[in-house]
């Protein structure tokens, strides 16, 4: 386990990056006040300084304080409660993992959570229904995710560079470094849980195209 510290965790977004959606930066600030009124015991909040996914992680990792550590994308927007939420599922269960609901950007717009095949390959989980019922009560066991909003406890980090001498978000080929970490879990038997009641929404451009044009006269 880490050192003592002030903090009861850590919140970080993926940095490094040169623009940063507007969305996303009106649900972190209301996030912060959110957080500052509501939650008890001071938060750590860290940038990476790095565009690079799997080193700004392992960096967010390196530099964490507390208990655990919450990871967020810059093209998600979600609501203010949302670490009050995920800390309220996380400590009444004592969980390890706990990843928040978001979906694909492009059709059918599943949600981004995965099974393991037996190649050690993934794939989709299609159907919500595969994923529990809509329910706020509800969570459920999930093999493998992304890592656009997943909060994650301390001694998962501790365990992973201990036992199996890597750092938890580098690269295992051919996987990306999120589905990497969720391998490492596997290793580990440490089992990662979706609430599907926290729901983050995924940003996505969306062009304009000639076909989308519409011959109503709008001018009249």
């Amino acid at each position: 386990m880490r050192k003592q510290t002030k903090y009861i965790g850590t919140v970080a977004f993926m940095a490094g990056i040169p623009s940063i959606p507007t969305p996303f930066v009106k649900s972190w600030t209301d996030f912060i006040t959110y957080n500052a009124r509501h939650i008890d015991g001071e938060i750590f909040y860290f940038t990476p300084t790095t565009s690079l996914h799997f080193q700004a992680r392992n960096q967010i990792v390196e530099h964490m304080e507390g208990d655990w550590v919450l990871m967020l994308d810059t093209d998600n927007k979600f609501p203010p409660d949302l670490l009050h939420r995920m800390l309220a599922r996380f400590e009444k269960h004592d969980l390890d993992v706990l990843t928040g609901l978001y979906q694909f950007k492009s059709k059918p717009h599943s949600p981004v959570l995965f099974k393991w095949r037996g190649d050690g390959i993934t794939e989709r989980i299609i159907d919500f229904a595969e994923v529990v019922e809509m329910d706020q009560f509800n969570y459920v066991e999930v093999e493998c995710a992304g890592a656009g909003c997943l909060l994650v406890r301390d001694r998962v980090f501790v365990r992973i560079l201990e036992e199996l001498k890597e750092n938890p978000f580098d690269h295992l080929p051919p996987l990306g470094e999120d589905f990497s970490f969720f391998k490492r879990l596997q290793r580990l038997n440490i089992q990662a849980v979706c609430d599907p009641a926290i729901h983050v929404e995924h940003l996505r451009w969306v062009g304009t195209t000639p076909p989308q044009y519409q011959t109503t006269d709008y001018f009249v």
